[in-house]
């Protein structure tokens, strides 16, 4: 509970309390290493690719507000790249924001600020002469930036570029792809490492095929920001509240995590504003009166509570306002699919039933029966963080999130396009639906005037959900017309909400923390696709390498599947060591997540011919068990024989999920007829996916 701590010692003449030092900030990333908490995992593994002979390069992705500035400056601290193992007099961190490029800049202006900050980190004149000779030239190419880098090697330097904002040169056409090319060049034949950070993967970022098909891409490591733990809100708390005068009562900080999410940025600011409310609160100055601070029984401090009172309602007020631009970003950079996810959670928000409901997580086989892809694009949204993933349920990261699409779908079109595309949006449902429902849907979107008509039509016109999303829109408690932002009262929801936040975790910490809750089987809600990965011959591989090699072969393999299995859509179930289990919801995902690692390792093998990465990947479909994190059922033990069968480089499909798949998506398949899997007593027909040619120059 808030107890004000030394009050007495910080009263001013008139008996009031002094107003107390704000340690929360926003707006601005995180300079102070000792005030950066979190992403250790992240930090770790930048830094292990860095430590690496090779001097590997690493891609940092995350939503804005995910830290990605806060954490390029951390990694660049001296102190910190020293405790890393780095000695900072030869490894020269230079951090450069591309925030100001625009349309006009060039890749000389580029390397021309470039070189400028690495010769204010170089200490040998010569070379910082050189440096500033080369950076003054009208013109500069990947000629003179190579022989530079043999200076620089030879007085026993290494760059790190840490590159912020990488969207503004991926999308502006004077980089073209000679740039990436010599950029690559650089940092494959030189003492140079490159850290970026984007919104998106460095390769979707290009409007142009030229570009996105880059080898350039090829030699980072994606690091994927995700939202704020458990963990590491309480980190941020006990460092921050430690140069405070009170400490937060535990109903506040759930209800602030409630209404703010779990987005570094995003809490940072609610917690700036839940201070100055506590502050505003305990000095009186909002009621013009002395500070209250009745004692109790014993003497101490009554604790404050903001959740008790008036004050959560000026905190909601203030964050909303703050908030809404970047809200505003994160929608219009949604696609189709995620904006029709967001809004279906926003209308379970606002379902009559919904405010009894035991739960605020909605499992993803009842999300599907109103929105077919939610599994798939549900998973992003939760990596972007705009939602909460507990096991396979999701639900809004917040009721600023919410409250903010109920007012953006509510907007009204204007008189001059209210009536426009209406008969286009008609004819639409009327081909795509039986005659009753799309009678149904056309009524339904006459009586709305949002601009969001064309959003509605395209998820009505889906067949196979049509029905409920309409009963949805029918039952919805707040017609769209009448939106008025209602919501669960925070101090019940937000207290279950923090109680939940242990659970949030991701996969691969939750391994590594082991189950915290007795076993529950539960049976899966319709089929699921089962996929096994296997390294070939990875004994005499990794053996053949020696420990440290064999790690950082081992380390490259995870990240390559995983990356994929992330981008598809797809649960990882556990690590085998040179193979993963992985489960899909989608059996058309599976297999272009099968192809897309495929393909993946072959651009490795022909990058890195020394190192070659074979893998075998086997996949069934079926009904399966879920305990704890695993699955168990002979779905998946014929997964597991399949996959045995295969040879590097192959994908292998039982009979069953050939049959479900069918040649959607242009699959071809080689029958390789029957075989005798071990532990099974019928024969059973495999299928080899022909995934790809091979890669030519």
């Amino acid at each position: 509970m808030a107890k004000l701590l030394g009050a007495e010692k910080r009263r001013t003449i008139d008996g009031n309390i002094q107003p107390a030092f704000n340690p929360f900030t926003y707006g601005s990333p995180i300079l102070d290493p000792q005030r950066f908490v979190g992403r250790k995992r992240e930090i770790e593994q930048i830094f292990m690719r860095l430590r690496n002979p090779e001097f590997e390069n690493s891609s940092i992705v995350g939503e804005m507000g995910s830290g990605k500035t806060s954490l390029l400056n951390y990694i660049g601290h001296p102190d910190v790249a020293r405790a890393y193992g780095l000695d900072p007099e030869k490894f020269l961190f230079v951090y450069l924001g591309l925030e100001l490029v625009t349309s006009g800049s060039t890749p000389t202006k580029l390397y021309q600020l470039m070189l400028r900050r690495v010769s204010a980190k170089v200490k040998d004149e010569a070379l910082r002469g050189e440096l500033q000779r080369v950076s003054q030239a009208k013109t500069i190419d990947t000629y003179d930036l190579d022989e530079l880098f043999d200076s620089i090697e030879a007085a026993r330097l290494h760059i790190v570029l840490l590159i912020d904002d990488f969207e503004n040169i991926g999308t502006n056409p004077n980089f073209g792809p000679d740039f990436y090319y010599g950029l690559r060049s650089l940092a494959i034949h030189h003492d140079l490492a490159l850290v970026t950070a984007s919104r998106q993967e460095l390769a979707e970022i290009s409007p142009f095929d030229a570009i996105r098909s880059s080898p350039f891409f090829n030699i980072f490591a994606s690091i994927r920001l995700q939202p704020f733990s458990c963990e590491d809100i309480e980190a941020l708390l006990k460092v921050y509240m430690s140069e405070s005068h009170f400490d937060f009562d535990a109903y506040d900080v759930a209800a602030t995590i409630g209404i703010a999410g779990l987005l570094p940025f995003f809490t940072q600011m609610a917690f700036h504003f839940l201070h100055d409310t506590y502050t505003t609160e305990l000095s009186g100055l909002r009621r013009g009166a002395r500070p209250r601070t009745p004692r109790g029984a014993r003497g101490a401090p009554q604790p404050l509570s903001l959740t008790r009172g008036p004050g959560i309602g000026l905190l909601e007020e203030r964050f909303a306002e703050a908030a809404s631009p970047q809200i505003d970003s994160y929608w219009q950079h949604s696609s189709h699919n995620e904006k029709v996810a967001l809004t279906l959670l926003t209308l379970l928000a606002h379902h009559q039933q919904y405010e009894y409901a035991e739960k605020e997580y909605w499992p993803h086989g009842k999300l599907e029966s109103w929105f077919v892809n939610a599994g798939v694009v549900l998973r992003g949204l939760a990596s972007r963080g705009l939602v909460l993933r507990h096991d396979l349920s999701y639900a809004l990261a917040s009721t600023t999130l919410q409250q903010w699409i109920t007012k953006e779908l509510a907007r009204p079109m204007d008189g001059m396009t209210l009536g426009e595309n209406l008969l286009g949006l008609e004819q639409l449902l009327a081909v795509s639906l039986p005659q009753p429902t799309a009678d149904q849907a056309i009524q339904w979107l006459r009586t709305t005037n949002t601009r969001y008509r064309l959003l509605f039509t395209g998820w009505l016109s889906d067949h196979r959900t049509a029905p409920s999303v309409l009963n949805l829109l029918h039952e919805t408690s707040i017609p769209f017309q009448q939106f008025q932002g209602r919501h669960a009262a925070p101090g019940r929801r937000n207290a279950e909400h923090l109680l939940a936040l242990n659970r949030l975790a991701s996969g691969a910490e939750r391994r590594q923390a082991g189950p915290t809750a007795p076993s529950q089987t539960v049976s899966m809600e319709g089929t699921i696709s089962i996929m096994f990965t296997d390294l070939e011959s990875s004994t005499e591989l990794l053996s053949s390498l020696g420990d440290v090699g064999a790690q950082n072969l081992l380390r490259t393999h995870h990240q390559m599947i995983r990356q994929q299995v992330d981008s598809y859509g797809g649960l990882e179930v556990k690590s085998m060591g040179d193979g993963f289990m992985l489960v899909f919801f989608s059996a058309r995902r599976a297999v272009e997540c099968a192809i897309a690692i495929q393909r993946s390792f072959q651009q490795h093998n022909a990058a890195h011919p020394e190192n070659q990465l074979s893998v075998r990947i086997g996949i069934n479909v079926g009904e399966a068990i879920k305990e704890q994190e695993d699955f168990f059922g002979t779905a998946v033990v014929v997964a597991a024989r399949v996959a045995a069968q295969a040879k590097g480089g192959q994908i292998l499909v039982s009979e069953l999920f050939r049959g479900v798949v069918g040649r959607a998506g242009d699959f071809d398949y080689t029958d390789l007829g029957y075989y005798q899997l071990k532990g099974l007593s019928e024969e059973q027909r495999i299928f080899e996916v022909q995934w790809a040619p091979p890669i030519t120059d």
